[in-house]
């Protein structure tokens, strides 16, 4: 075989080996995106029952959550695929999205369940059921209106999710409010008078920044979170009014300084040599890693 008669059978092998890829993505996505309108679906009957549960049953509300959580299992494993094929796909936000979403739909799925089960038959139910463990509570009176107690239960399954998200500090600042629906409003203006100091705020997002650790091993994984965690930073640090566009030379040290040394020097063998690289010319790099 003459070297043009080499060259062409290996064109035409990448050329088919990547079409056969750009087909098992084309795929993936395709049943990525069903999955997604799975979810979708949910979400909308979710929204529904809070305008009006009439009708609505507790067999449903089950077999709801169930596909829930079948279409989310499908999601992430879809996902991962995915971004296992195209690098890029990794920061894109998609996955954050969905899983924000899927927590949402389904601790108000659950609770409408824990509540409505019961709600017919007992107009007083004990705080218990509607606080966070360890708080102190008293006897709370539901709505007798099934509809508004879907309102207070969506307050509720807001609260709850606000109070799991807090750092121990945030959750010092409410100690002594009890974790009840009534109080959303309380609780939520106590936390925004405390973290609106910029100083604060600030120091959180430079200290996360600074002590992100650094990757021991070459991989996918840690590179997304490495670059998630400085661009979401450096956003809530321009939400604050800081400059971060001139940062870059600062911004590209300290993330150079967290690769392993495998990416580094492959880094250091495609940055500039003349001239401080951009941080935009860093990340652009680390996505196709």
């Amino acid at each position: 075989m003459d070297d043009q008669t080499e060259l062409k059978t290996g064109v035409d092998a990448v050329h088919c080996s990547s079409e056969k890829l750009d087909k098992a993505l084309l795929a993936l996505k395709v049943r990525h995106t069903v999955t997604e309108h799975q979810i979708d679906r949910v979400n909308d009957f979710t929204k529904r029952i809070q305008e009006d549960s009439s009708g609505v049953s507790l067999d449903e509300l089950n077999i709801r959550l169930k596909a829930l959580h079948s279409a989310f299992d499908a999601f992430n494993k879809e996902q991962t695929k995915i971004e296992e094929k195209d690098f890029d796909e990794i920061s894109h936000p998609n996955r954050s999205k969905y899983e924000e979403l899927y927590y949402c739909i389904a601790t108000t799925l659950k609770v409408c369940i824990s509540k409505l089960n019961n709600s017919d038959s007992n107009q007083t139910v004990n705080a218990s059921h509607a606080i966070l463990p360890g708080e102190k509570y008293d006897t709370v009176k539901l709505p007798k209106n099934r509809i508004a107690r879907i309102f207070w239960l969506n307050t509720f399954t807001k609260l709850h999710h606000l109070v799991s998200k807090l750092s121990p500090a945030a959750k010092a600042s409410i100690t002594g409010i009890k974790i009840i629906a009534g109080n959303y409003e309380i609780i939520l203006q106590r936390l925004k008078d405390r973290f609106k100091n910029k100083k604060i705020i600030g120091n959180q997002h430079i200290k996360q920044i600074l002590e992100h650790p650094k990757i021991i091993y070459a991989n996918a994984a840690d590179l997304r979170e490495l670059i998630d965690t400085m661009n979401n930073h450096l956003i809530g640090l321009g939400n604050i009014n800081r400059p971060v566009e001139s940062w870059d030379d600062l911004i590209v040290y300290i993330i150079t300084s967290k690769l392993d040394p495998d990416t580094l020097n492959k880094w250091n063998e495609k940055a500039p040599i003349d001239r401080l690289p951009t941080l935009s010319e860093l990340l652009n790099f680390l996505k196709r890693r």
